[in-house]
């Protein structure tokens, strides 16, 4: 079979990891994923305000809004961008999060049914789920779609890897697939995802052009917007400069005469990398003095830093055990254990991997030092073509280097960072195990051929429907009083004017110049039933529709009379010398169905604060 032909093994990998990834995408509870939560907050801002967010704890010092933070603010925007986009196309920039933290939150108590919840959910992610819960599911389906194209590469890299054994290739399509958590962080938002697949990308070309020895500009180029699309994804992807760079070394020191078309491919790809990616760094170091940011990061992200004296032991103690038992399943906010079930199905897979990948090199010896064996054909592919498989662990030991070294300084042990390296660390596992399974009797390596075929996805639905949901259940964390029935944890329409508008605005009068937080005032006609105030909320935004305040989504002010003073909290969030458009509406009770955009609301009175004299 040529290589890149979609074998039965990875057609099957494809299906697999489409249902495995589906099924998490729909079933975890919104944004009780590693960061979702910031991951949607950034696309928001991104969608409506049109400006990339700034770092947390930074707005006052850059004179931007308290609304302007994020706390991944120091991420490269292109795969925010690419959720806003899906925001804008769905005519939904303005669905805002709007969370509750839960308190049972990682409790010492076992029998705590909600201690696996970050948040506390509404009835909107009670079937039938909001829209706004099923605008999330199809910003997760990037996630999904990235899995699949990686998959897809992993397959091409391992057919360029190990061109004489193609079920090689196939084997690490199949274990990725339904590895549970490649399923999991690939069924919801996660920027490493996009990462993944500029990663693999970078590797099967560069895989392709050590094989060929070719370097020119077209191939520069392409690498050129490959390794500054990654960059401009996550960091992780810096990885992919030593690797490239060091390729370019290589190929330059090969080519002899032809080194002047090495060196044209390498100024080509540069450049292409400095014009996609070079303005992002640049605007950290101007706003942060860090083109990486990481004094911010380490300021927003205080509580993870590794104590002084203590990064040896960590690193040793810590972050090595609990990264591999992450790669192999740890759901939730990092929260839901490893079964130890599960790990110890990964030592014994990956310890027979060493077995015979270390058989494989004995054996090797032993072939060099017998009589020359029968010439092979002239067209039989060899077992491994070393330098693609060079490159690929290269590319696989600089993501995890890259990795380690955060983890000296944040306690992260989140086998997600890896991802961007998984494919070659999946292919030379698979081709360990093929080679213990060649070291053992004909009938034991036909057993062993038929477990490994059906083990991976055995595996996957056991994790998934003991470990993932039982303790990733929304119901599992409801919404306390007085929020039960209101709270959404997804909610839209804030600026969308309401078709029933029984609520007028009397105070400050529309167009009110002022230096001082107002008290806002309002009547409704009809009033409401005596002693049953509705809940209103109040929405504060600018004349392009950037949200500044939400009383109660954001800050869940328990808002039923007929005035506000404004507080200060919400009066420093406005911009000054700005118009500012505000409304009152009713909030939407989730447990009868109800729609924001179907509450009663009011017309849009504006003000503008001015500079306190």
């Amino acid at each position: 079979m040529k290589p890149g032909r979609f074998s039965p093994m990875l057609l099957a990998a494809i299906a697999l990891h489409a249902v495995l990834a589906g099924l998490y995408l729909v079933n975890t509870p919104v944004f009780e994923a590693p960061d979702e939560y910031l991951h949607y907050d950034y696309a928001f801002k991104l969608a409506h305000a049109g400006a990339l967010p700034v770092m947390d704890g930074t707005a006052k010092g850059l004179g931007r809004l308290p609304s302007d933070q994020n706390g991944l603010a120091h991420h490269p925007p292109l795969f925010y961008g690419l959720l806003a986009a899906t925001l804008e196309l769905a005519g939904r920039p303005d669905v805002t999060p709007s969370i509750l933290y839960n308190d049972d939150f990682a409790s010492p108590d076992a029998d705590l049914p909600s201690r696996h919840l970050r948040y506390r959910h509404g009835f909107d992610e009670q079937p039938p789920r909001s829209p706004e819960v099923r605008l999330l599911f199809g910003l997760r389906g990037w996630s999904l779609l990235c899995g699949l194209v990686s998959i897809l590469l992993v397959h091409r890299l391992g057919r360029l890897v190990f061109p004489g054994r193609p079920h090689v290739a196939d084997g690490a399509a199949l274990l990725l697939a339904c590895l549970p958590m490649w399923s999991f962080m690939h069924g919801v938002l996660d920027n490493g995802n996009l990462a993944t697949v500029f990663s693999h990308a970078v590797f099967v070309v560069l895989a392709v052009a050590v094989v060929d020895e070719r370097f020119d500009a077209r191939r520069g180029l392409l690498l050129g917007l490959l390794v500054g699309a990654g960059l401009m994804t996550k960091l992780t992807d810096l990885a992919l400069l030593p690797l490239v760079g060091g390729v370019y070394l290589w190929a330059w020191w090969r080519a002899g005469e032809r080194r002047g078309t090495v060196l044209l491919s390498a100024l080509v790809g540069g450049t292409v990398v400095v014009a996609l990616s070079g303005w992002f760094f640049l605007r950290n170091q101007t706003l942060y003095g860090d083109p990486f940011a990481l004094a911010v990061h380490e300021a927003a992200f205080a509580v993870n830093k590794v104590p002084d004296g203590q990064a040896l032991d960590w690193m040793l103690h810590g972050f090595l055990t609990r990264v591999f038992s992450s790669m192999l399943g740890r759901f939730g906010y990092w929260i839901v254990p490893t079964p130890d079930w599960l790990i110890l199905v990964g030592w014994v897979t990956v310890s027979l991997a060493n077995i015979g990948i270390v058989g494989a090199g004995l054996l090797g010896f032993i072939k060099t030092s017998a009589p020359p064996a029968p010439t092979p054909p002239p067209d039989s592919p060899p077992t491994v073509q070393p330098r693609a498989l060079l490159v690929a662990v290269a590319g696989a030991a600089l993501v995890f280097l890259l990795v380690a070294r955060f983890n000296t300084v944040f306690r992260q042990p989140q086998a997600r960072y890896l991802f961007p390296g998984i494919g070659p660390m999946v292919l030379v596992l698979v081709f360990g195990l093929d080679q213990f399974v060649r070291m053992l009797p004909r009938s034991a390596a036909a057993v062993l051929r038929v477990v490994g075929r059906h083990a991976p996805l055995v595996i996957a639905v056991v994790v998934y429907l003991t470990v993932f949901r039982p303790a990733l259940r929304p119901e599992l964390a409801p919404a306390p009083a007085p929020h039960a029935v209101h709270h959404a944890t997804l909610a839209g329409g804030l600026t969308t004017p309401r078709a029933a508008r029984p609520y007028t605005l009397l105070a400050p009068a529309d167009g009110a110049r002022l230096t001082a937080p107002p008290e806002l005032r309002w009547t409704r006609d009809p009033p409401p039933p005596p002693g049953r105030p509705p809940l209103v909320t109040l929405h504060m935004f600018t004349a392009d529709g950037r949200v500044l305040v939400t009383s109660y989504e954001w800050f869940h002010h328990d808002l039923r009379g007929d005035r506000l003073p404004l507080p200060p909290r919400f009066w420093d969030r406005l911009p000054v010398d700005t118009e500012v458009l505000w409304t009152i509406q009713e909030v939407a009770d989730r447990s009868a169905g109800q729609a924001p955009e179907d509450m009663p609301g009011s017309d849009v009175f504006r003000f503008t604060r001015l500079a306190e004299e």
